[in-house]
């Protein structure tokens, strides 16, 4: 291993030790969390470590819903918001139903 190896395992080493998430790949197409008891050499390429990314989770609802144009149907998607609540959308006149329970979706940002 020569410099090149440890300047792109520092950033890696650095969080490591502040207390952050790492995963190390194993090649099997998943990245696995690094445990507090698990030993941690950072010997292998730098490309199979990482800081483990941070997620937002999102939750989202199919609502069937009338125009009143012409009476179709259509379908509107609900989404976890500080805005909109699941009652405001049953509070409007043109919901007829819930089509599913709430979904949680959760993605790497």
């Amino acid at each position: 291993m020569d410099r090149q190896h440890w300047e792109k395992m520092l950033p890696i080493i650095q969080a490591f030790l502040k207390g952050e998430n790492i995963q190390i790949y194993y090649g099997n197409g998943e990245w696995h969390d690094v445990e507090d008891d698990m030993p941690v050499a950072f010997f292998g390429n730098p490309s199979d470590y990482r800081i483990k990314p941070k997620t937002r989770v999102i939750k989202t609802r199919r609502a069937l819903m009338s125009r009143i144009a012409d009476n179709d149907l259509i379908v509107t998607i609900w989404c976890d918001s500080y805005s909109t609540t699941q009652k405001d959308w049953e509070q409007d006149p043109k919901f007829l139903r819930w089509l599913e329970d709430t979904q949680t979706h959760e993605f790497e940002i």
